[in-house]
């Protein structure tokens, strides 16, 4: 009887555990932080509101999205690379697959993009406002459209995706999306490169391209060839609209940011593909518009080998360590502020990355070109040698000012400390991060593709949304190809030349076959 009692604890207890791990796949809970809505938001509806005047007002005047024919192959040559004749420096064009190739639907426009390496083939998700398209990058040159996965919310201009251990997870900041989570092994067939829909170049030729019926009608039929993905999806319901997306390959870990729920702070995600379930809330600074997060292996040794998220949280860089602790059958995210800096004229603190050693972390401010004294694009460079007190040493020193008035969207920073910059209206800038011997740091220009120059460097929210510069050869290790997604036209692949490979050339014997965004390589254990 005893032995029976047990066995019956045992499985009781089991049984328990396994409901309690299914119930948490199915949810996040709905208590205490889990339950605090959106809180400290105001820039970013802001923003979302100018954006969405910008889009209405673009669309009335029938000036985009535009649709332009396929093209590859186009050097940069003299300052201007192809038959549009986009202003570069030192980035010759690869190709250029318009969003009705992508698989966008009429009147649709671009917005985010990431990327994957798969053994020795590159691909690209690209985010559209009506879905996300999945392409074959490998040969910059010949891209290949593997599918598209439609929108779970219908039309919205804020889509993002991460990669992590051959799924993609996709969040649209638009009811009821909720949380899309893509079995990439499906683009991995032969029948899934049978099927792709290879961009055509010829597809317009002796198309008058302002016979705007004309071009409709051949965008239609090109957009008809892309396959249609609904068999690799899998729909969670942890929240309904959800600003952002973030991923620790390291860890196992995505953390959900400007979501309903968690007062739109860092919402943990344990990453397990279709089985993915919410691990922690950290609501303490409210809303997070985008954030990082590493395994830290930086100057502040405190802190070596722990997760460290930096969010930037509107008003504030915000740094948040993350530990996961088993509980009861699953793991639960429990977070730790550990400091937080503002600095000059913060208007909207919206996304940045750290340089290879962890010294510093270039920011960027979606407002403050539109609504302060400070006129042109700025970066800036935030220390945070000690995490638990972060800071801009020196203004007049530590704040990049660019060349031109756009607004700086987002940017990422390889294991090269090149930085790489699309800014709304001036398109996609290449720069060099350094020190001099004092410690000051210091951006300087090598390269730049414009393919936003229809509106003129201005202060707008037309243009370049977002970049992937991770996308390494697998053999040599070096940067193959630099993928941005246009607002208004859609994916252009683009090769550094130059200056820009020379820089490249140098840290070339670092790199390895993964991605150039997994960095911060130690763990503790």
């Amino acid at each position: 009887m005893l032995r029976f009692i047990v066995f019956t604890s045992m499985f009781v207890a089991a049984l328990a555990a396994h409901n309690n791990v299914t119930k948490r796949q199915d949810s996040c809970p709905s208590s205490g932080d889990w339950a605090l809505p959106t809180v400290k938001a105001a820039s970013h509806k802001r923003v979302m509101k100018l954006i969405k005047e910008t889009q209405e007002a673009c669309h009335k005047a029938g000036t985009c999205p535009r649709v332009l024919p396929a093209a590859t192959n186009q050097a940069c040559t003299d300052g201007k690379a192809g038959t549009q004749e986009w202003s570069c420096k030192d980035l010759d064009l690869s190709s250029f697959v318009p969003l009705h190739d992508l698989g966008a639907g009429e009147g649709e426009e671009g917005n985010d993009i990431w990327g994957w390496t798969h053994g020795e083939r590159r691909y690209v998700a690209a985010g559209c406002t009506d879905g996300t398209s999945f392409v074959d990058v490998t040969d910059t040159s010949n891209p290949l459209v593997l599918g598209f996965v439609d929108s779970h919310s219908g039309s919205t201009s804020w889509r993002d995706i991460k990669i992590y251990d051959n799924h993609a997870y996709i969040v649209a900041d638009a009811q009821p999306h909720g949380l899309q989570i893509v079995d990439l092994s499906v683009f991995y067939t032969e029948t899934a490169r049978k099927h792709a829909h290879r961009p055509n170049v010829t597809a317009f030729h002796g198309v008058d391209m302002t016979d705007k019926d004309a071009v409709l009608k051949i965008a239609a039929r090109e957009r008809s060839k892309v396959p249609k993905i609904t068999s690799a999806v899998t729909h969670k319901t942890f929240f309904t609209n959800c600003h952002n997306i973030l991923v620790n390959e390291e860890t196992g870990y995505g953390y959900a940011v400007g979501a309903n729920i968690c007062a739109g702070g860092l919402v943990a995600l344990k990453l397990e593909g279709a089985n993915t379930y919410c691990s922690g809330c950290f609501a303490a600074d409210g809303y997070t518009h985008d954030a990082q997060s590493v395994v830290y292996n930086g100057p502040d040794t405190r802190y070596t080998g722990d997760e460290i998220v930096f969010a930037f949280n509107e008003d504030t860089v915000t740094i948040v360590k993350a530990d996961h602790v088993l509980k009861d059958g699953v793991y639960q995210t429990e977070f730790t502020e550990l400091g937080k800096t503002a600095y000059p004229a913060a208007t909207y603190v919206h996304q940045g990355w750290l340089t290879k050693d962890g010294h510093w972390l270039i920011t960027d401010d979606e407002l403050d070109e539109l609504e302060t004294s400070y006129k042109h694009t700025r970066s800036i460079m935030v220390d945070v040698s000690s995490l638990t007190n972060p800071s801009v040493p020196d203004p007049s020193k530590d704040i990049f000012t660019g060349p031109t008035e756009a607004i700086d969207h987002n940017m990422y920073i390889d294991e090269d400390d090149i930085v790489y910059q699309a800014n709304y209206a001036s398109g996609l800038h290449v720069l060099e991060f350094s020190e001099n011997s004092n410690g000051v740091p210091a951006l300087n220009e090598i390269a730049k593709f414009d393919m936003s120059q229809q509106w003129g460097d201005t202060t707008s929210f037309h243009g370049s949304w977002s970049v992937y510069p991770f996308a390494l050869d697998y053999n040599s290790g070096a940067l193959d190809s630099i993928s941005v997604q246009s607002i208004e036209l859609g994916l252009f692949n683009v090769e550094l030349k130059g200056l820009g490979k020379k820089i490249h050339a140098r840290g070339q014997h670092r790199r390895s076959h993964h991605h150039g965004h997994r960095r911060f390589h130690h763990r503790r254990h």
